[in-house]
């Protein structure tokens, strides 16, 4: 999501380490691409922590994209504020095109190039797209 302010603390690091060691080999020794979700509310951590995934795969060489949650909200961030407000059972995997995130995750494992998403910009409270390339990624993290 544009706009969004990710702020990566020492927690985040130490967890990216812990999870990028466990699956170092898995990765390095798979033909095909990897993907990895990271799941949770919105402000659970979710964005940070796949950040520190990324960065920490990176110092290995291992090149990855970030699909971020955000950006698959159905309403922008300032109504989808407004319908939790307005009816709590709104919080959740409904306010999410999660089928969407899927059919993109799937394109990655297949070998696709790239595949046109959502994008939200928190500032103006809009919802455009964009084409999300993924020609030099060996791991998607969904967060």
């Amino acid at each position: 999501m544009q706009g969004d302010n990710i702020v990566v603390e020492a927690h985040h690091l130490s967890a990216a380490e812990v999870i990028t060691s466990f699956l170092l080999k898995t990765i390095e020794s798979s033909a095909n691409r990897f993907t990895i979700s990271v799941a949770g509310e919105s402000g659970s951590g979710k964005s940070e922590t796949a950040t520190a995934i990324a960065s920490a795969l990176e110092k290995y060489g291992i090149p990855s994209i970030i699909f971020q949650q955000d950006d698959y909200f159905i309403y922008p961030p300032k109504s989808n504020d407004a319908a939790r407000r307005k009816d709590k059972e709104w919080v959740g995997p409904q306010e999410v095109k999660i089928e969407l995130l899927d059919s993109h995750m799937k394109a990655f494992r297949e070998g696709k190039s790239n595949s046109k998403k959502p994008l939200i910009d928190y500032s103006s409270d809009t919802i455009t797209e964009e084409i999300f390339d993924f020609n030099n990624a060996q791991v998607a993290i969904a967060e």
